[in-house]
Formats: C-alpha cells, sequence, structure tokens
C-alpha cells in the first residue's frame, strides 16, 4: 500500500475525525472495491486508531488514535494530494 493512502487517511482523519469510502475515491482514482480495502488495511496496520460505524458506513477516529505517521500536517498532505490528483 503506498505510503501516500495512509497520510492522507490520517489528514482526514484528524482534520475532521471520519473517513469515508468517498472520501478515498474523490482524493484517488479508485474504485470502491479498492478504496474500501486501503480503509481496511489502514484499519488492521493502525490497530485500535480507527472503528467502522456501520450506521454511518465509515470510519471514525478512536479515542485512541495514534497517527502512523508523527509529521504530518493534514492541510499539507490533503493539499498536496490534491496537486497529485
Amino acid at each position: 500500500m503506498a505510503i501516500y493512502h495512509d497520510k492522507f487517511i490520517e489528514a482526514v482523519i484528524n482534520k475532521s475525525g471520519k473517513i469515508s469510502t468517498y472520501d478515498i475515491m474523490s482524493a484517488f482514482p479508485l474504485d470502491v472495491k479498492r478504496a474500501n480495502e486501503i480503509l481496511k488495511f489502514y484499519s488492521l496496520r493502525n490497530s485500535g486508531s480507527i472503528k467502522y460505524n456501520d450506521i454511518e458506513r465509515l470510519y471514525k477516529r478512536s479515542d485512541t488514535f495514534k497517527p502512523l505517521y508523527m509529521n504530518c500536517q493534514p492541510d499539507e498532505v490533503i493539499y498536496a494530494v490534491e496537486l497529485l490528483f
């Protein structure tokens, strides 16, 4: 998995407290299946940091959220992804 997917997920979670498949698809040229895989893989790699909410059908930041990439400024990452895609 590309590091920029992880950084993007963490930037969105830091900024809004939640992320959906649509957020991933809006930022990267991916289909629903791949966007779901990326979110699931991140949730496994960073266990306990985000939790899937069945009612809202998205991932939410947990109280124990700890980013994998500490030097990540949310606005800078989101801006960089928008420039790339």
